[in-house]
């Protein structure tokens, strides 16, 4: 099959709203030759962030950003250079739901039409997957230009030994605008228990995420250690801080209570899954 042409891409945002879109790099490969898109953004929601962005992106000033174009004002610059080609992500659960809520947020539609998750191919973050697939150390990490040359490499590299024709998606949504019989998305948490969430995780990023697992399974330890790989912070106790509860079997009654009252406070930040499906997203065995 011959090569995908493409355009990799890579968002940087300063805290958990995805309006708080700072950064965006792109990579454009047709036929082999590269072309570079890069912005800063002037975020939607202001210059707060949290400790990612205070972290990891202290490389991003806010004197810098003041002065950045908006989302908006870059949208068609955007459009035009991705020019109909596939968008190439890893892990769409970040990159395209800041694109959605973005695009909302102005009114916007149609920046891409069909995407590619090399997530989805690997199903490690991007620093594992690079050392994994091209046995390289990722420089620059969270730079968005950096990374959306890694990826493009990455994919080019996954090109020549897969067909990925069947990784070729449409219409991403993410999973909490969809419809399921009528239903919300979030479910609740009744004081008799927790109910599981997986049908998030198709969409779900951990990346950033602080995670407490909890309970009994064959996958506990080879969890803890994956999402650490992929840059979530693992802890054993549930506050306020808290993005997900990753439980087996005999969750203790302690973390069960608090669970449910992080619930109820905080019920489209803090999500309840099962460690079986999560292995299976990080592709455990």
């Amino acid at each position: 099959m011959k090569n995908v042409d493409f355009v990799a891409i890579d968002i940087e945002k300063l805290d958990d709203s995805p309006l708080s879109v700072c950064e965006i790099g792109m990579v454009k490969v047709i036929e082999g030759k590269c072309t570079e898109y890069h912005t800063y953004i002037n975020p939607k929601d202001g210059l707060s962030r949290n400790l990612f962005g205070k972290t990891t992106l202290k490389h991003i000033k806010d004197s810098v950003l003041k002065s950045s174009p908006t989302f908006k004002d870059v949208y068609s610059d955007m459009k035009e250079f991705i020019g109909g080609l596939p968008l190439v992500c890893h892990n769409k659960g970040a990159d395209l739901n800041y694109i959605y809520y973005n695009e909302q947020a102005d009114g916007l539609k149609g920046l891409y039409n069909k995407f590619i998750d090399t997530y989805d191919i690997t199903h490690q973050g991007l620093e594992m997957s690079y050392k994994t697939v091209l046995d390289k150390s990722l420089p620059n990490h969270h730079h968005a230009l950096e990374d959306a040359r890694h990826t493009a490499e990455l994919f080019i590299h996954i090109q020549t030994g897969t067909d990925v024709s069947e990784y070729i998606k449409s219409d991403y949504i993410p999973s909490k605008e969809k419809s399921h019989s009528g239903s919300t998305k979030y479910q609740t948490v009744s004081i008799e228990g927790l109910d599981l969430e997986d049908d998030l995780l198709a969409d779900y990023s951990f990346y950033g995420k602080t995670c407490v697992i909890s309970g009994k399974s064959e996958y506990r330890d080879a969890i803890k250690k994956r999402l650490e790989d992929i840059g979530a912070k693992v802890t054993g106790s549930i506050s306020g801080k808290t993005n997900a509860l990753i439980v087996g079997e005999e969750v203790g009654s302690s973390k069960k209570e608090k669970a449910i009252k992080q619930k109820a406070n905080n019920p489209e930040h803090f999500h309840v899954f099962s460690q079986q499906s999560v292995a299976d997203m990080l592709g455990i065995s």
